[in-house]
């Protein structure tokens, strides 16, 4: 249904009756009002007037009680028809004389005495006017006044206002019919134009301008709108005419762009698989003669006694570590680059990961006589979900440059949450490192975070570094959805500090690190029962060193080096363990590992694959081939023994049989005699010296102290003292202050483990 849309000419014509209307609306309403008021004032006045002349002609009626007299004075009311009733109060209130226009009075018709006043209600007049006689008041006058009147007039008027209010409105209409046109006219006209032109394509036709005002504006910008139109008009139709040969140029063109684009997108790509190619091979190339290195290095140290030539292994090892190091992090810019840098977010217990760090560098800054102090804000949670694998890599770097960087004063870790101003949602971590070291000169600020990039002017010989830990610790910021921000000033120091956005708090606490278990097994305890090991490798060292790391085991071991020789080997040995190198000539470890499944004879035999690739998705690609284990190289003989312990029966040292994972323990006779006095000793010095080791926390100390119970340990024959000594030692060398924390205060519960084998080896020995 088409609804109806009234045109300018009839809303100008709506808008100037409205206007119209209701002005003399509002004139005719205040006319009646105020006539209304002057008949109701004049009114009163009149009445007034006529009740004080009564009031005096009636005094000395009221004196002498004469109420003929005041009846009489009354009675002149009836000159005045509007008075319908009338009547004198004495001073007490009662009736004294009443006047009545029917003639007749009906007991209680009049009111209750008032003072000097009057009201209105909606038919009539009600007045009192008091008598005073010498300033005493003698009675009241009483006067009812019909309104007819003035009901009579208010009609009459409202007949006059309504006449001329539609008087009004006819000259109104007819004055705004013609004035309207003066604005309609050039508008509708307008519009016209506007529609002849949408019609016929006719931009050369014009709008006539009537006036100077904002009409006329609008008609010249309506005008110059289409000369506008009409010039484009023109060079679109000029541009038509040769539209297909600028086509054909606009398509070869293009198309060459497109080429371009593809050749680009192709190189870049070529280059991105080599450059990731490049690092695969040169993580393969260098782990790989590197496990040789570091192997032999430390099947070697041990056979060394004279210091000088401790010295050069350690030089050795020592430098292996940091071109693995050198690697490693190569690899996880390259990772970041490439987008390719997976987070493994989880609940992590970051003072826990904070009092790590502090231990692995306690030692160093000890060394250099500085100050350390770690300041964790209460606000910050237990448990807050990170990648804390990375989140280590960061602060580990930072802390490492403030120890590197410091010659003297104090270096401070800090962390506290802050929430930005107008922002909803998890607060920001901020973690920072401040130190009091060389600092940094404002033009060195932005080159520090590049790949390679160092402080100008900086020792390499004094300081070394390759100048990747920065730049991996900002781009690690930034793919956790974080910043790093620095702050420094030449001698007197920086404050580094990572910012990471939206860190929600974990409801669910991270659990603590696992305590040690004296009782577990340690690759140096380790005796296998006799197997047969296959060993693929292509090089000949890696093959020698595996036999170097288990030639003192009950291994016989069979070669091979390639996949093809692997299965050949396989089918006439039938070996209990296949460790199995990847990358070989002929046939790789992948695939000969495939073919070891499909064998109905070989699948069941356990295969590690041996990779000197450290990236995690090339690891996860080898194990889908069928392999039940991976070894990155380089290995060292106890992460090899740990390895294949899953897979060969072994027993510990100086106990019984077990098989891998068991928990056996056995007491010699000789011992179980000594279990007494070895308490006493446990409870006592030993007791004394863990709690000061505890306390103080020198590794120093502490290393005396796990030294001091492997001895005991190897005196009394008991394995779990010697276990409980080795991996304190272990955890010591490796600066793991929150293993070692945990391991010192598992002390009383190892104390009443060799109580409570006492006890049930000294119950077991009655029934012998």
């Amino acid at each position: 249904m088409r609804t109806f849309t009234p045109s300018i000419k009839h809303k100008l014509i709506l808008i100037i009756m409205i206007t119209s209307g209701i002005t003399l609306l509002l004139a005719s309403i205040a006319f009646v009002t105020k006539e209304i008021l002057s008949f109701r004032q004049k009114l009163v006045e009149d009445l007034s007037t006529l009740a004080e002349v009564v009031g005096m002609n009636s005094e000395g009626a009221l004196v002498f009680d004469d109420r003929y007299t005041a009846e009489r004075h009354l009675a002149a009311f009836r000159t005045h028809p509007g008075i319908v009733f009338a009547c004198i109060y004495r001073a007490d209130g009662g009736v004294f004389a009443v006047y009545s226009a029917t003639g007749h009075f009906e007991k209680g018709t009049p009111p209750t005495l008032r003072g000097t006043s009057h009201y209105f209600d909606d038919r009539y007049l009600y007045l009192f006017q008091q008598i005073f006689v010498e300033r005493e008041m003698i009675g009241t006058v009483f006067i009812q006044h019909d309104l007819k009147e003035m009901r009579l007039e208010l009609k009459e008027y409202m007949v006059i206002v309504c006449t001329i209010i539609f008087v009004g409105f006819l000259v109104a209409l007819m004055l705004s019919s013609f004035l309207q046109r003066i604005i309609s006219r050039p508008i509708r006209e307008l519009a016209g134009t506007a529609r002849t032109i949408t019609q016929e394509k006719d931009y050369s036709v014009r709008a006539r301008k009537y006036s100077e005002d904002e009409i006329g504006m609008l008609i010249d910008g309506f005008n110059e709108m289409l000369r506008e139109i009409q010039s484009r008009e023109k060079e679109l139709s000029a541009h038509r005419e040769h539209l297909e040969e600028l086509i054909i140029e606009r398509t070869a063109a293009l198309q060459k762009t497109n080429e371009a684009l593809l050749r680009a997108k192709e190189a870049a790509e070529s280059a991105n698989r080599a450059k990731s190619e490049f690092l695969a091979n040169m993580s393969h190339e260098i782990r790989t003669p590197m496990n040789a290195v570091l192997g032999f290095t430390e099947l070697l140290y041990p056979t060394v006694t004279e210091e000088k030539q401790k010295n050069y292994l350690e030089a050795i090892r020592s430098g292996g570590k940091n071109l693995l190091t050198l690697i490693n992090d190569i690899l996880d810019l390259s990772k970041i680059e490439a987008r390719k840098m997976e987070l493994q977010c989880e609940p992590v217990n970051l003072r826990a990961v904070l009092e790590e760090i502090k231990g692995i560098f306690s030692l160093r800054i000890r060394e250099k006589g500085l100050v350390f102090a770690m300041e964790i804000d209460p606000s910050v949670p237990e448990s807050l979900m990170l990648d804390e694998v990375r989140v280590r890599q960061m602060i580990f770097n930072l802390m490492g440059n403030a120890v590197k960087f410091t010659p003297s004063g104090y270096i401070r870790l800090s962390v506290c949450r802050h929430v930005p101003p107008g922002r909803e949602g998890p607060p920001d971590l901020v973690i920072a490192v401040t130190d009091t070291g060389i600092g940094i000169p404002e033009e060195s600020m932005a080159k520090i975070f590049e790949a390679f990039g160092q402080q100008e002017g900086q020792s390499n010989k004094k300081y070394g570094g390759t100048g990747l830990g920065l730049t991996i610790t900002k781009r690690l910021a930034e793919v956790m959805g974080g910043e790093i921000r620095v702050q420094s000033k030449v001698g007197r120091g920086s404050r580094f500090e990572i910012v990471l956005h939206n860190v929600v708090c974990d409801t669910v606490m991270t659990e603590s690190p696992a305590i040690p278990d004296p009782g577990a097994i340690r690759a140096g305890d380790i005796v296998f029962d006799g197997a047969i090991v296959l060993v693929v490798d292509d090089i000949q060292a890696n093959r020698n060193l595996v036999r170097a790391y288990l030639q003192d085991m009950s291994i016989r071991f069979t070669e091979a080096e390639n996949g093809k020789q692997a299965i050949q080997a396989a089918r006439q040995e039938r070996p209990d363990l296949i460790l199995m190198d990847i990358r070989m000539p002929v046939m790789d470890g992948c695939i000969a590992t495939e073919q070891i499944r499909g064998d109905v004879v070989l699948k069941d035999i356990p295969v590690i694959a041996l990779t000197a690739s450290g990236v995690k998705s090339e690891q996860e690609r080898i194990m889908k081939y069928g392999f039940d284990g991976i070894l990155t190289k380089p290995f060292n003989r106890e992460d090899l023994i740990c390895k294949i312990s899953h897979f060969i029966p072994y027993h510990k040292t100086g106990t019984g049989m077990q098989k891998a994972g068991g928990k056996t323990i056995r007491i010699s006779l000789d011992a179980l005699k000594k279990m007494p006095e070895l308490i006493r000793q446990l409870e006592g010095d030993f007791s004394t010296s863990c709690q000061k080791a505890r306390q103080n926390g020198f590794f120093d100390d502490i290393a005396a102290f796990a030294d001091q119970v492997k001895a005991l340990g190897r005196t009394y024959s008991l394995h779990i003292l010697e276990e409980f000594g080795e991996n304190l030692t272990t955890q010591v060398d490796s600066f793991d202050i929150e293993k070692i924390n945990a391991t010192l205060d598992r002390y009383p519960a190892l104390i009443e483990q060799i109580r409570t084998l006492y006890g049930k080896a000294t119950e077991e020995m009655k029934y012998v």
